[in-house]
């Protein structure tokens, strides 16, 4: 299943990048309102985050999210695993403001019809950390599940928690 071997890709990338820059993995779970391109209304969609901070101005984050909306009469479920690099405008401080860009392998499934296809996102937020492990976010972003429709992309709205945890390698 290729769904299986991008997650193992997004793992190695996170651990491969972990051996060479020791610092932070944050694991992290987000939800946020999606509006999908077309005739389907708002949804909910959930997300799983691990983001490794390669620097206090950089890091990569893999997620991999589920939501599923009623699109043409038709059930529609998107499974999007993607791997960002993100900005963080003032360094890791307290309050954080970011940006980031990245790919994602989205897997679609329309009345039990599955599709693959690979494409982009864009999003920018803050997060508040009252303390040096624990943290709030607030962010939008911008999928574009197919790179062939650019023109067909969908905004979302949300946040999340996250958490830090040391790695010492």
């Amino acid at each position: 299943m290729k769904l299986d071997k991008v997650v193992i890709l997004i793992l190695t990338l996170i651990f491969t990048f972990s051996s060479a820059y020791a610092g932070k993995l944050k694991l992290g779970g987000k939800v946020s309102t999606y509006n999908p391109p077309g005739d389907a209304g708002s949804t909910v969609m959930f997300e799983g985050t691990a983001t490794y901070l390669l620097s206090d101005y950089l890091s990569i984050q893999g997620s991999l999210g589920w939501t599923t909306y009623k699109s043409g009469g038709e059930t529609v479920t998107l499974m999007p695993v993607t791997v960002d690099g993100i900005f963080h405008f003032l360094g890791r401080q307290k309050l954080d403001p970011y940006a980031g860009a990245g790919i994602g392998y989205y897997r679609t499934t329309v009345g039990g019809a599955d599709e693959s296809t690979f494409g982009f996102q864009l999003f920018s937020g803050i997060e508040w950390r009252p303390s040096s492990n624990f943290g709030l976010s607030f962010e939008v972003k911008y999928r574009v599940p197919d790179i062939s429709q650019p023109d067909q992309g969908g905004v979302s709205f949300g946040g999340g928690i996250t958490g830090d945890i040391e790695l010492d390698i």
